[in-house]
Order: C-alpha cells, then sequence, then structure tokens
C-alpha cells in the first residue's frame, strides 16, 4: 500500500530517535479515543509542559503525520493502525531507546 509507504518513510525522515520514538508511541492508544488530549501526551512522553508536547506536535503535524486541535491530537484510521502495529513491534523487539530515552 502506497499510502502505508508514505508512511514509513515520513516517521523514518525524523532522524531525532527521541521524537521518532515518541511518535511511534501514539500507537498505545485505543482506536476508540478519537483525540488524544496533550495532557496524555505529556504523561507518556514523561515531558516537563504541555508547551513541550505542542512543539513536538508540530513538527508531526508540519509532516502530515496527525493533525492538531486546541485540546489534543487526531490520528486517522490508517495512521492508527500503523502505528499500533508499529508500537507492539517496537516493544516486542526491544528496540534501543524505546519506548523513550531520557
Amino acid at each position: 500500500n502506497s499510502g502505508l509507504g508514505c508512511l514509513q518513510l515520513s516517521i523514518e525522515s525524523i532522524k531525532e530517535k527521541r521524537l521518532r520514538n515518541r511518535y511511534i508511541m501514539l500507537g498505545v492508544f485505543s482506536p476508540e479515543i478519537p483525540l488524544i488530549p496533550f495532557e496524555s501526551l505529556q504523561q507518556i512522553w514523561n515531558m516537563d509542559s504541555i508547551y513541550d508536547v505542542q512543539i513536538a506536535v508540530g513538527l508531526y503535524k508540519n509532516r502530515s503525520l496527525l493533525e492538531r486541535t486546541n485540546h489534543g491530537v487526531i490520528l486517522h484510521g490508517l495512521q492508527r493502525r500503523f502505528l499500533v502495529e508499529l508500537y507492539q513491534t517496537y516493544c516486542r523487539e526491544g528496540k534501543e531507546g524505546f519506548p523513550v530515552d531520557n
């Protein structure tokens, strides 16, 4: 699927491993949760402030990897399914620095 290939390339183009891994960590959220609040991202990403979360979210938004709202982020179905699989693979394989080296 070309959509999945483009998504994979977009994720791989994030050179900083910590930022790439934080994006992949979005796969932990249930597909039934349409909006992922900034506060939830702050917790799973272990960030000090919502402002730091919003900076990271801006990077992902600029790469068309998610949509940003005033309260959080939205992932579309293809993005969500891909991230769930990728997250599970990273956890299973014990990828270096995953979920996130602080």
